[in-house]
């Protein structure tokens, strides 16, 4: 039988031990737990040759404790606790991964494997991971673009155990907040707001309230035109030039700038502009045209001939805004 591969004492006496690879001696040598390289000039013979007759003709377990009694090497400690880690670190994200798709044993599990992980990650590492999972979860939720109840409650219980919240993801992921609140809306579950900046009528719900300011389309022109003049010579090589101007203002264009600035609040029967100049109310029943826009939202009604256009700044959603708006006249 060949000898397993595992320290031995070294055949050259200089050091403590040598590897052996279950072929030949290898340049690994080891003294008080110190591992260096030194190769063998020339090599020994193959180890089976340097163990005695006494010893290959012993028990097996005798063997096996003579072997085995040695401590590894530092650089090996290392490599097992790397691979240990590594090995930790596949479990962990397998264990979430299943409690991210509804898993309920995994769910169980995972508090525990979560304070375990704090030993494999850095806290930043273990945060981005935890993000990872989360997205995961939230993917998974809303795949068919509705949020039920008891995914949204899940959700909750997930992000609670990761450290990462539901109520977080707009500040880490903006776009899939806007998916998650509007999944939520299409399963018929509106938000309310509980402070509205305007007085709800009885039985109005307010659902939200937006940023936003109310643009108006002008005109932009500039001058075109000539002149028409004398020149007098005074001398000297002095001239002086006396005559008109003439011309007129074309219009060569238009832009859109903002007119008023305020808050475009949704309720269960209307959408109401509040603005620092003017207000404007758009009535689900006279709502005759919704557009949405990448950053902002048009409103027509019926009882108005010109369209109102709104633009909204970062971190308030056209997207959103657009769903209530649907939701709540749909059910007008």
């Amino acid at each position: 039988m060949s000898t397993p591969a595992d320290w031995y004492p070294d055949p050259l006496g200089q050091f403590e031990f040598r590897y052996w690879d279950g072929a030949v001696w290898t340049e690994y040598v080891s003294t008080a737990g110190l591992q260096q390289a030194s190769p063998l000039i020339p090599p020994p013979a193959p180890v089976a040759a340097s163990i005695t007759t006494e010893v290959a003709i012993q028990p097996v377990a005798a063997v096996e404790v003579a072997v085995h009694d040695k401590q590894p090497g530092m650089l090996a400690r290392l490599r097992d606790d790397r691979k240990a880690k590594l090995q930790g670190r596949d479990d962990f994200e397998s264990l979430a991964m299943r409690a991210a798709s509804g898993d309920a044993e995994a769910s169980a599990a995972l508090p525990a494997a979560v304070e375990d992980a704090r030993q494999l990650w850095s806290t930043n590492k273990l945060n981005a991971k935890a993000w990872e999972v989360m997205t995961s979860a939230v993917r998974h939720v809303i795949a068919d673009d509705v949020m039920t109840a008891d995914e949204e409650d899940h959700l909750h219980r997930l992000g609670n155990v990761l450290g990462t919240p539901v109520t977080a993801i707009a500040s880490n992921n903006f776009a899939l907040f806007e998916e998650v609140v509007i999944a939520g809306i299409n399963d018929g579950r509106l938000p309310e707001l509980e402070s509205p900046p305007i007085m709800v009528k009885n039985g109005e719900t307010a659902f939200g309230s937006f940023g936003v300011a109310l643009m108006k389309e002008v005109a932009v022109r500039e001058f075109r035109g000539g002149s028409s003049s004398v020149s007098v010579p005074l001398g000297g090589g002095v001239r002086y030039r006396v005559g008109g101007v003439r011309g007129r203002s074309v219009v060569v264009g238009t832009e859109m700038v903002a007119q008023d600035t305020g808050v475009l609040v949704v309720t269960s029967t209307r959408s109401v502009f509040v603005g620092q100049k003017k207000t404007l109310e758009f009535r689900n029943d006279k709502l005759i045209g919704l557009e949405q826009y990448r950053d902002g939202l048009r409103l027509n009604v019926s009882n108005r001939q010109t369209a109102s256009l709104f633009t909204m700044p970062a971190g308030q959603s056209p997207s959103i805004a657009a769903a209530l708006i649907s939701v709540s006249s749909s059910r007008s």
